[in-house]
């Protein structure tokens, strides 16, 4: 991946070679995000209550054992979360009905960014 966009903290980056004509989408930042959310050791994420990639990065890091600071800004309020049963706790005060289903659509979406990552690579 071409840049880093926001790295105010001068903080080591990784670079990611991607294929010629790949687009810059959802997609393309899902395979990223995940390679971040996997060497991290926590997050701090803002959310509106509506970004998908901002919740599946969330979902990424607390399936992955580890714990995230949301600011969820629809309710002006931090969360900290240890696990999926906070993460739950979240998606419910976004509105969000069924939270097993929609968890099941962002692991769908990880797992097709695990498999594209390989095709990325020259």
């Amino acid at each position: 991946m071409d840049l880093c966009r926001n790295n105010i903290g001068s903080w080591p980056t990784h670079a990611e070679k991607k294929g010629q004509g790949v687009p810059h989408d959802r997609h393309y930042y899902g395979i990223k995000d995940l390679a971040m959310a996997k060497d991290a050791s926590c997050g701090f994420m803002i959310w509106d209550g509506i970004s998908k990639g901002t919740i599946t990065n969330v979902v990424n890091l607390v399936e992955a054992g580890k714990k995230v600071l949301l600011y969820y800004a629809k309710g002006k309020r931090f969360c900290t979360l240890r696990g999926t049963g906070d993460l739950h706790g979240v998606l419910s005060a976004a509105g969000i009905k069924d939270i097993d289903g929609f968890l099941a659509a962002v692991r769908t979406k990880r797992m097709e960014s695990d498999h594209s990552e390989l095709a990325l690579r020259p």
